[in-house]
C-alpha cells in the first residue's frame, strides 16, 4: 500500500509500506482520504509550542 511517512531528514514523503495485518481479535479498516490542517504541520515541524489540548476547530467544545 502506499502511505505518507515522515522521514526526519526529508520530511513528509510518499511510500510503498507493507499491508497491515490485523492480529486476533482487531480489525482492519481501510482510509480513503484523510487529511492536515496548519496546526498539524506547524507542530511536525516545532513551529508551534505543545500546547495542553491544541485544537484549531473546537472539537468537543
Amino acid at each position: 500500500m502506499r502511505a505518507i511517512v515522515h522521514d526526519p531528514a526529508a520530511g513528509l514523503r510518499l511510500s510503498d509500506v507493507p499491508d497491515p495485518e490485523p492480529r486476533p481479535h482487531e480489525v482492519l479498516i481501510e482510509v480513503r482520504a484523510a487529511s492536515l490542517n496548519f496546526l498539524d504541520v506547524a507542530y511536525r515541524d516545532h513551529n508551534l509550542a505543545p500546547a495542553a489540548c491544541p485544537a484549531s476547530t473546537r472539537q468537543g467544545s
